[in-house]
């Protein structure tokens, strides 16, 4: 099949993400710095189904970051994590409830900071923000390079970032995602999306080159693509079809 180029847009219009940013300067709160380096391995945690056949080693790890509605599903396993997102839709909201500690980006919502206004939250630009922010991919999970070696962790383990559906996308929900595509990676077929699919090769590629700093722990897309960066997307569904342009 012929190549694909996707491009990552953010989900809410520009002035919003501006009045976000603003809102969240206006909080005062403390603002991400750099750390001395620290012991012990952080363990950076998505969605992904194959994060529940881990939580024994997720436990093992001084701190752990819950990304997005990883958070509550870490709480529910009796894990603690800190709420970890970038995302300015409001959608963060639905993950706040629980939360003792976040790491936000500036973008977020002022609706979420206020949810935790009791909980310990520190924030962080990112490079597409400020020169001296973090440098980011497509995805929140793709920060946590950057951001968790600039507090200090050298030793940095992904968990559940499986960048593909086996069954649901999520360990704590099901999407119900049309817009789909299928890749076929060493010697396997996975069901993916376009941010999935981003995420993978975006991930893959830092996890393949610096594998004494950093971990992943699971299957799908991602770690076929840490194994075999080469790859072909086989098919589309109608509903992403429908939306792609000839270039």
């Amino acid at each position: 099949m012929g190549k694909i180029c996707f491009i990552g847009v953010p989900p809410v219009e520009w002035d919003q993400i501006l009045r976000n940013k603003e809102a969240c300067k206006k909080l005062n709160l403390p603002r991400v710095v750099e750390c001395d380096k620290r012991d012990g391995r952080l363990a950076v945690v998505g969605g992904g189904p194959s994060v529940l056949s881990h939580l024994d080693k997720i436990r093992e790890c001084s701190e752990v970051w819950g990304i997005n509605g990883a958070c509550a599903m870490l709480r529910e396993h009796g894990i603690e994590s800190t709420l970890f997102a970038m995302d300015p839709d409001p959608i963060v909201t639905k993950w706040c409830p629980g939360a003792k500690k976040a790491l936000f980006c500036d973008r977020v919502c002022p609706e979420a900071f206020e949810l935790l206004k009791d909980a310990e939250v520190r924030w962080f630009e990112i490079r597409n923000d400020s020169p001296d922010g973090v440098i980011v991919g497509s995805s929140t999970a793709s920060a946590a390079f950057h951001l968790g070696v600039t507090l200090g962790f050298t030793k940095i383990d992904f968990f559940g970032c499986d960048s593909s559906f086996e069954g649901q996308s999520h360990a704590y929900q099901d999407e119900g995602r049309q817009d789909l595509l299928w890749v076929d990676c060493n010697g396997a077929t996975y069901k993916t999306a376009p941010d999935f699919y981003l995420q993978a090769q975006e991930m893959s590629m830092i996890l393949r080159h610096f594998p004494k700093s950093f971990r992943n722990f699971g299957g799908g897309l991602l770690q076929a693509m840490v194994d075999s960066e080469e790859h072909d997307i086989t098919h589309v569904s109608q509903s992403l079809m429908s939306q792609l342009k000839v270039a």
